[in-house]
């Protein structure tokens, strides 16, 4: 059994914010008891409810029904392990409420405003549509550039005013 004592409880949200190990995706890690490690919502949905059924994921329903989250490995509710905020679903549920999520979002997950001026919009194959940061998007093809310059070998005063450290 995991050891799910180290958490702040958030006023506002009713979340249980883990403050204990987080993995890079902001997710909570805790003790599976054995010698191993598991997440915490995970543990936490566990330990109220039973095993996991077969084929089905946890999905934070707190994330789903904040708009002003930035998502992300920022996103606040990785972290929460209150099982009143979480549901097991399949994975196509889960899948479907974290798409409709975004929609809304006021920021990118770096924190960029998603404004009309900063938003590329993409229609994929197959009629997916996607919004995607600008100033994200730039910072990456800089980044790209700048990598190329120097596999080229091209001195840094040579390099364009696009080359941002």
């Amino acid at each position: 059994m995991a050891n799910l004592t180290r958490f702040t409880i958030d006023p506002i949200s009713g979340c249980w914010s883990w403050t204990g190990a987080l993995n890079n995706r902001g997710y909570a890690v805790v003790s599976d008891g054995k010698g191993g490690s598991m997440l915490g919502h995970r543990a936490a949905w566990e330990e109220k409810n039973g095993p996991i059924p077969d084929g089905a994921q946890i999905d934070h329903v707190c994330h789903n029904t904040d708009q002003d989250c930035p998502g992300g490995a920022t996103c606040k509710h990785r972290c929460c392990i209150n099982p009143a905020h979480l549901e097991a679903v399949t994975q196509s549920t889960n899948t479907r409420r974290a798409i409709r999520s975004r929609r809304p979002r006021t920021h990118c997950a770096k924190g960029h405003k998603m404004t009309e001026e900063n938003t590329i919009i993409y229609e994929r194959k197959h009629g997916r549509v996607e919004r995607i940061c600008r100033e994200c998007k730039l910072a990456a093809q800089r980044a790209t550039y700048r990598r190329r310059l120097e596999r080229q070998g091209v001195p840094r005063q040579r390099r364009s005013r696009y080359d941002v450290a």
